[in-house]
Parts: structure tokens; C-alpha cells; sequence
């Protein structure tokens, strides 16, 4: 079981925002699986990332405009945002 993968499916009752999402998870999950969770909190190195020059590298792209607006308003995010293109590709 410790090797297995599950697909699980839900539907919430509102929008999916956080934190309310993130419990709505859990309680999920420990529903469903009979597992026990809890929340700790950990110091963790935190890195950040600047542009060396004026145009960001292949692999970094700019977030769309609509996409920060609803994160920011802890809305939904439209379809659009969504779509993750690799550069490879």
C-alpha cells in the first residue's frame, strides 16, 4: 500500500479558495482513507529568485495578468491559467 497511487475524485459545494480548500482536503482524505493528520509548523530556508538581466531565461515565463488578479482576490483561477507550457516543447 505504501507504493500504491490513488486517484480521487470530489466535488466542492462553493469555490475552492484557501484556506477553507486546503482543510476541505484534509478532512477528505482522512474521511475516506481512515488516516490520521496533523498541522506542524517548521523554520525552512526560503530562496529567492531575481533577474540577472532585463529578460527573464527559456524556462521562466511571465504569469498572465487575470491569474495574479484572482489569486490575489483568493478566487478561482480561470481555465487559462491552468495551461503550463515547458519550454521544450
Amino acid at each position: 500500500m505504501l507504493n500504491s497511487g490513488f486517484d480521487v475524485r470530489a466535488k466542492a459545494n462553493g469555490p475552492f479558495v484557501y484556506p477553507a480548500g486546503t482543510a476541505m482536503i484534509r478532512a477528505m482524505v482522512i474521511d475516506r482513507f481512515g488516516i490520521r493528520s496533523h498541522v506542524e509548523q517548521r523554520i525552512l530556508e526560503v530562496y529567492i529568485a531575481r533577474l540577472v538581466s532585463d529578460t527573464p531565461g527559456q524556462w521562466l515565463t511571465q504569469t498572465a495578468p487575470d491569474c495574479v488578479a484572482a489569486r490575489t482576490a483568493r478566487q478561482p483561477s480561470p481555465a487559462s491559467c491552468e495551461l503550463v507550457g515547458c519550454a521544450w516543447e
